[in-house]
């Protein structure tokens, strides 16, 4: 419970979309004592890689996940686990992991509310520790924080946003605004001009 507190209080106070994002990403690999992760978001309909990360925090390319898992939890939006076990009854799932070379696979959805915004994935070669299914339940648990955590990163990111072209509109009014009124007054100078010579 202190390290979903501790999480949720270290993901919360940074606002920064590709800090939260990374921070995420890295925590979760060392709660699943993985050797990578990865942050998918959805975008448009579309399923897209935000984050990929080793256990050293170092960016990696992904290109051979587990596909059927990442499938699995986009469309049915529940958690997928493969913690090693031949004996699971999921044969697609074992088929799956063992084909990519994986001791261990989990993928959590991300949501918001009810909302699915994308998830997040864990694989390794080796199996590092015994998972529980209190692990799997606590993993949950967070994975539903950081669904928040990220969609508040998300609306900071377009507070800015919004706050730098609002600036950047009011710089340009202000800037038309001074140039009509040194127009006006030129305007103004010129029929003064104008009414001393006919005077």
């Amino acid at each position: 419970v202190m390290m979903l507190l501790d999480t949720i209080v270290v993901v919360s106070s940074i606002l920064e979309r590709r800090q939260v994002l990374g921070t995420l990403v890295d925590m979760m690999i060392q709660l699943a004592s993985s050797d990578r992760g990865v942050l998918f978001l959805e975008r448009d309909g579309e399923l897209m890689l935000e984050v990929a990360q080793d256990a050293a925090g170092n960016p990696i390319e992904v290109t051979d996940a587990c596909k059927s898992v990442i499938d699995r939890v986009r469309h049915l939006h529940v958690p997928v686990a493969y913690l090693g076990d031949p004996n699971d009854e999921d044969e697609e799932l074992v088929d799956s992991a063992r084909a990519q070379g994986l001791e261990q696979v989990i993928a959590l959805p991300l949501k918001v509310r009810t909302v699915p915004i994308g998830l997040m994935y864990f694989d390794s070669r080796q199996a590092t520790r015994d998972f529980e299914e209190s692990d799997l339940i606590f993993m949950q648990a967070l994975a539903r924080e950081l669904g928040n955590a990220i969609e508040n990163s998300r609306l900071y990111q377009e507070n800015v946003e919004q706050k730098q072209a609002l600036e950047g509109l009011t710089s340009q009014l202000a800037q038309k605004v001074q140039a009509q009124a040194t127009e006006l007054a030129d305007l103004e100078r010129n029929l003064s001009q104008l009414q001393l010579r006919f005077n």
